[in-house]
């Protein structure tokens, strides 16, 4: 396979890991709202599709390498920065691939924000039950103390009748 080859195989890679990190910032926002309805069940399936997009990316990812690896190894340059200030033979393909490259940067910047917005909203929650979780206990340790103490009464108590 030829260096153009290569370089349009890595371009599509990047388009279409920017049409799955797209995905991934939607269902991140989705994830977001369903965090605030505490929707265990839906978190749960918006994860799973999220690992989906993943895997999918972590494909894609080792395409990209792949022919970069190669590109490298024909073009003789150490790195894709390096490739993408040099070489003027490709210039309309590195124009190209380097918008790609520069737009998932961004989309997983985005996705980076979401993300930590998602974590600080579970850990709010997470704090709220914990707090409920601990006025449960202490409600039940003093019902037992009540019951308890309840307990060391004679449950019929007998009276003597002193007057005869």
């Amino acid at each position: 396979m030829d260096v153009r080859k290569h370089l349009d195989c890595m371009i599509g890679a990047s388009r279409t890991k920017k049409q799955y990190l797209r995905e991934m910032l939607e269902l991140t926002r989705e994830q977001g709202n369903i965090i605030e309805q505490k929707d265990v069940e839906g978190l749960s399936r918006l994860i799973d599709e999220k690992q989906t997009r993943i895997d999918e990316i972590n494909s894609l990812d080792d395409v990209f390498e792949e022919s970069l690896m190669r590109v490298k190894q024909e073009l003789k340059v150490n790195d894709l920065k390096e490739l993408l200030a040099r070489e003027s033979n490709y210039q309309s393909h590195m124009v190209l691939l380097k918008k790609e490259v520069s737009e998932i940067m961004i989309l997983i910047e985005d996705l980076k924000k979401l993300e930590k917005e998602n974590s600080e909203k579970l850990t709010h929650q997470k704090g709220e039950v914990t707090k409920k979780l601990k006025e449960a206990r202490n409600n039940k340790l003093a019902a037992n103390r009540f019951f308890n103490s309840r307990r060391s009464v004679t449950p019929n108590p007998t009276f003597f009748d002193t007057k005869k």
